[in-house]
């Protein structure tokens, strides 16, 4: 909700022409012939099961698992991956437009969220950069990027990056955690530009463009 009045906010201000500035008239042909795109970390890996036994090994390896994190899991390695390689293809660089052909269910939806959830609550921050490199596609998706799974990942690597560096120095965090970190809040970042320009457009309120903020 949060997002979505800020994007009206622009929407006034830009209409208004408050946002005019007096060097827009000026002729500057490289300037403007410079991409406005968002970068976006699109690769997908060779195999997605890499990262994925990653997370098991680590789930594997705590004694006495709630119920919540044998569900987890079970999503984890049938639903959630099983939509991402359909999804996503080895090798490929997608572009953020959504697939009609890979359905997705809200109930799916919920349940990747919970599983999401459930995983950032038991594995160390430091464990948690192949989760975030799954999210890094899914939110390539819209209808996943509308959830608030990526949220709480970030969330958690935010406090855990504030946590190592008061003490000390960025330096202290893995290098994955860091870059992993980076390239799934881009792609979040590019989505929420590529919603709003839709509704600049369209003034649509779709549902696939209804950010969580």
């Amino acid at each position: 909700m949060r997002v979505q009045i800020t994007f009206r906010i622009m929407e006034v201000l830009t209409d208004k022409h408050l946002l005019a500035h007096p060097h827009s008239s000026l002729e500057l042909p490289a300037v403007r012939a410079l991409s406005l795109s968002p970068i976006l970390f699109a690769q997908v890996p060779a195999s997605l099961d890499i990262p994925v036994m990653r997370l098991t090994s680590i789930i594997g390896a705590k004694p006495n698992r709630p119920a919540a994190i044998v569900r987890a899991k079970t999503i984890l390695t049938t639903s959630f991956v099983s939509f991402l390689k359909h999804r996503f293809q080895p090798g490929s660089s997608p572009t953020p437009e959504d697939n009609p052909s890979v359905r997705v269910a809200q109930k799916q939806l919920n349940e990747w969220t919970e599983m999401t959830s459930a995983l950032v609550g038991v594995i160390p921050p430091v464990g948690l950069f192949p989760l975030m490199d799954l999210w890094r596609l899914a939110v390539l998706d819209s209808r996943l990027a509308s959830t608030t799974a990526a949220a709480s990942l970030q969330k958690k690597i935010a406090e855990y990056v504030e946590k190592s560096t008061h003490s000390g120095s960025i330096s202290d965090v893995p290098k994955p955690v860091l870059l992993t970190t980076l390239r799934l809040t881009a792609n979040t970042f590019a989505l929420m530009l590529r919603c709003g320009a839709q509704r600049r457009v369209w003034r649509s309120t779709s549902p696939r463009c209804d950010m969580q903020g």
